[in-house]
């Protein structure tokens, strides 16, 4: 294998020109620290690692997708814009080295759009587009040391706001812009950039002006000089040899999921739609276009895509034929809008990114509104409060219980199953046929008492708190009145200098801080609810709500047992209460 090297301006200047990305390569994912990382490594000498390209002939380029290097990079979008290179012209493809050279074209060329923290993603004011700068007073001495660079970094790279550049002052920093560097395109015009630097600079100390000229200097080498891209480039027109060089070059580095091994596969043999956009697309929609964040993957899409299409839904490469990948575009409309309805629904629950802790869950209500979208009755059924509330009550169960633990392709293969055969019978959700048939197969979604038992165990922190608490409700709003876990007695209470004053004996003082934060002690409450509480007396409070309250919350009427000296039977009472509504759930 014969190794070339060139230099990073002449890289860059092939970049969406003749070098591209196949289809089968992932999104751009680097954050700016590790661009500035790249940055640092490439001035103190170290070797960035080799890269692997490969020379695709004209006469096969129908039979690939390809796509441009992103220049301007907005972090949480995927950009995947193609090739506008003419199909008569050879190109190069890009098989390794996709983020550090995009990393390369957005430090020397582009932009790096950022979110404000703490501001809303939906807000226009919440985005800055930064570039890369150098601080060409920065000494890159091991020894000196900078509060305000990221650890083990020699060289002052940051990114800043491009619109408004860091000041240059006679404080020790002069901020240079990193693309300024790619002007210097010959030794006369860098010479003339050196000088007007310096002497925009002001006034510097010797030691200053040694470190300024040495690392801008430095840069300009780097980027012109050094050959410090290292490459290889694979001639074979062969599909299956470079599908099988790109899974050893990137076995190496950050593990590949097999859907970006498949993407490619299926990108090529899918006749009318483009792959590769239409499930990138669809899941960056279902993550952040719905009413809810969720954290759905190609994986999922492409598994739900054989699921739907009745076909072997194990997620290996010999399931994504040719002919299968044909049913599947077929069904895509559909395959879409039963996704979007799927997960519309369990976010109108109160369950999303921060505590669905099951996909595969999801998959089986996925199969269910496919099929009534092929029965022509999903209109019919998807706002039907009945049916809703049988899939909520299942949903909880089967993420409570974990279900989809293990063998999850069974459970799922059962639940398939099981909806085919009640479905012809009934257009509602069958949970209760769901639960009996886990339950014969050992994955019990009934509330047994080890079962209750472990739902009275969760506390607060659990991530599936709220799924839990959100059971003990009837109806409500989930989606238009957003709730949140709360302790109805209040933490403070609980500290044990409090107990002690409120006479509460040594040996229960244990037994009250466990119980604090556990199920029995947790209620869902609205904003205002959440606020009028926290700004009243809790005995005062407690003692101004109404009887619809107490039986909403599954509450004991008695209010003799709120207070503290009582905690104990407060606790026991709720318990019953709780035992009971489960105990109803699959009745």
């Amino acid at each position: 294998m014969s190794y070339k090297s060139t230099t990073i301006a002449d890289t860059l200047g092939k970049l969406n020109k003749s070098y591209f990305l196949p289809a089968i390569q992932r999104p751009f994912v680097w954050e700016t620290e590790q661009i500035v990382r790249l940055f640092d490594s490439l001035m103190q000498g170290y070797p960035i690692s080799s890269f692997l390209f490969w020379d695709l002939k004209s006469e096969n380029r129908q039979s690939w997708e390809t796509y441009k290097f992103v220049k301007n990079f907005k972090f949480g979008e995927i950009h995947d814009e193609k090739t506008d290179a003419s199909e008569d012209d050879d190109i190069t493809l890009v098989l390794d080295g996709q983020q550090r050279l995009t990393s390369l074209m957005i430090g020397l060329k582009g932009t790096y759009t950022v979110r404000i923290k703490n501001q809303r993603k939906n807000n226009p004011n919440a985005w800055v587009q930064q570039a890369l700068f150098l601080d060409l007073l920065k000494n890159s001495k091991p020894d000196a040391e900078e509060e305000d660079y990221f650890e083990d970094i020699s060289y002052g790279f940051k990114f800043y706001d491009e619109t408004l550049p860091p000041r240059n002052t006679a404080t020790n920093k002069y901020w240079f812009k990193v693309a300024d560097i790619l002007t210097c395109h010959d030794r006369d015009i860098y010479d003339d950039l050196h000088d007007n630097l310096l002497e925009e600079a002001g006034s510097l100390s010797r030691e200053q002006k040694k470190i300024f000229r040495a690392n801008l200097d430095r840069l300009y080498h780097v980027i012109w000089n050094e050959q410090a891209i290292s490459y290889y480039t694979e001639k074979s027109q062969s599909y299956d040899k470079v599908l099988d060089i790109f899974i050893r070059a990137n076995d190496g580095g950050t593990k590949l999921s097999k859907s970006d091994l498949l993407m490619s596969m299926v990108t090529l043999k899918w006749s009318e739609l483009n792959a590769r956009d239409e499930i990138n697309h669809l899941v960056l929609y279902l993550n952040n276009e719905l009413e809810s964040e969720n954290n759905v993957d190609r994986d999922f899409v492409l598994r739900s895509g054989l699921l739907l299409s009745e076909l072997d839904f194990l997620f290996k490469i010999q399931n994504f034929t040719k002919d299968n990948l044909a049913i599947i575009e077929a069904n895509w409309p559909s395959i879409k809008e039963a996704l979007e309805v799927s997960f519309r629904t369990v976010n109108l629950f109160g369950i999303a990114k921060h505590n669905l802790t099951s996909l595969n869950a999801v998959m089986v209500i996925v199969y269910y509104f496919h099929k009534l979208i092929e029965l022509g009755r999903l209109d019919d059924m998807k706002n039907d409060s009945r049916n809703l509330e049988s899939i909520r009550h299942w949903l909880g169960n089967a993420l409570l219980n974990g279900i989809f633990g293990g063998q999850a392709g069974v459970t799922i293969g059962i639940a398939r199953r099981v909806i085919r055969e009640e479905i012809s019978s009934s257009y509602y959700f069958p949970g209760n046929q769901l639960v009996a048939q886990m339950t014969l197969r050992g994955r019990s979604a009934e509330y047994d008492p080890l079962a209750i038992e472990k739902f009275l165990g969760l506390n607060y922190s659990k991530k599936l708190g709220f799924v839990a608490l959100s059971l003990l409700y009837d109806q409500y709003d989930w989606l238009n009145v957003r709730f949140q876990k709360d302790h109805l007695f209040p933490l403070s209470f609980f500290e044990e200098e409090k107990l002690v004053s409120a006479g509460v004996s040594g040996n229960l003082i244990e037994t009250y801080i466990a119980s604090s934060d556990r199920m029995p002690n947790l209620v869902l409450l609205s904003r205002d609810e959440f606020i009028e509480k926290s700004q009243m007396d809790f005995n005062v409070w407690i003692q101004t709500r109404e009887d619809s309250f107490f039986t909403r919350h599954l509450l004991p009427t008695n209010l003799s047992l709120y207070r503290l000296e009582n905690f104990p039977a407060f606790i026991k009472h709720r318990e019953e209460l709780i035992t009971v509504r489960l105990k109803e759930f699959f009745k």
